[in-house]
C-alpha cells in the first residue's frame, strides 16, 4: 500500500499488546504483509520475541527458534521488500511515461473532471469551475488580495475543495502555483531515503493534452504578485484608489469579490 510511516498504527498497538502480555502467538499472511522492509520486520520478530510470543505466517513455514527458520525467515523477508521496491520502480515508470505523453497521474485539479478519450483519462475544464478559477487567478494578479482573502471569497459562494473541504490559503497557494491551470502537466518522482519514499524536490514540466483554463501570461502575473510580496518595503496596493475595472502596474485588471 501507499503508507509511507515505519510501522502502521496496527503494528503499533499490537506491539504494545505483546508487551502487556495479551497473545502468545501471532499471525500474519505473509512475512512481507508484517512491515515493507526486511530490518523492520526483523525489529518486530525480535521485539515480540522479548515479550515471549511466537511469530507465524499462514503461508510461509519457519520456526524463528532455528536456524534454518531465521534464515527462511529472512529469505522471505528479503523477496517480500524486492517485490516492493521493484513494484514501485515499474508503477513511477509508467506514472512518469504518461506524463511524459501530457496525461495527468491521480485526481486531477480543482476546476477539472476527467473524461476518458480514446481509452484514456482526460482532464477537462468543468463549465462550472472553470470560470471561477479563472476570476480567481484574475483577482489575485491584482495584488490587492492575500490568499487567505482569497480562500474566504471560495468559501463564502460555497465552494469547497475537491474533498469537500473549506478553501485554506495554503490550498489556495496550491491552486495558484499549480501550472496545470495553463496546460502543462508537473512529474516530481520519488526516491528512497531511509527505507521511506519521499517526493523529489525538483519537478519536470511537460506540456499537457488538457485544456489550459488561463494562458500563461495570467499565470505569470500571479507568480510575479506573489514574489513582490517577499521583497523588502512591499506595501499592499490602496485598494481605495483603485476601483473595480481599473489597471494596475504589471498586474491584471483589478475585480472585487462579491
Amino acid at each position: 500500500s501507499a503508507y509511507t510511516k515505519k510501522f502502521r498504527p496496527g503494528i503499533v498497538e499490537m506491539l504494545k499488546g505483546a508487551q502487556k502480555g495479551e497473545f502468545e502467538f501471532l499471525y500474519v499472511h505473509k512475512v512481507d504483509r508484517l512491515a515493507r522492509r526486511l530490518e523492520w520486520a526483523i525489529e518486530i520478530a525480535k521485539q515480540i520475541g522479548k515479550e515471549g510470543v511466537v511469530l507465524k505466517a499462514v503461508e510461509q513455514n519457519f520456526d524463528l527458534s532455528t536456524p534454518e527458520g531465521k534464515l527462511m525467515f529472512h529469505l522471505l523477508g528479503s523477496l517480500g521488500e524486492f517485490y516492493s521496491d521493484n513494484l514501485s520502480k515499474e508503477t513511477h515508470k509508467g506514472k512518469y511515461e504518461r506524463a511524459r505523453q501530457g496525461f495527468h497521474n491521480g485526481w486531477v485539479p480543482w476546476g477539472y473532471i476527467s473524461e476518458e478519450v480514446e481509452n484514456r483519462s482526460l482532464a477537462t475544464p468543468d463549465p462550472d469551475l472553470a470560470p471561477i478559477v479563472r476570476q480567481t487567478f484574475e483577482r489575485y494578479a491584482t495584488g490587492l488580495y492575500y490568499d487567505q482573502e482569497m480562500a474566504d471569497w471560495l468559501n463564502s459562494q460555497g465552494y469547497r475543495t475537491r474533498f469537500n473541504r473549506p478553501f485554506t490559503k495554503d490550498a489556495l497557494r496550491d491552486l495558484l502555483q499549480n501550472p496545470f491551470y495553463k496546460g502543462d502537466v508537473l512529474y516530481r518522482g520519488q526516491y528512497a531515503q531511509g527505507g521511506k519514499t519521499r517526493r523529489k524536490a525538483d519537478a519536470e514540466t511537460m506540456k499537457g493534452q488538457h485544456s489550459p483554463i488561463i494562458d500563461e501570461e495570467l499565470f505569470n502575473k500571479c507568480q510575479r504578485a506573489r514574489a513582490a510580496r517577499r521583497r523588502p518595503g512591499w506595501r499592499r496596493p490602496n485598494r481605495s484608489r483603485c476601483r473595480p475595472g481599473c489597471t494596475l502596474p504589471g498586474s491584471a485588471t483589478a475585480a472585487w469579490p462579491a
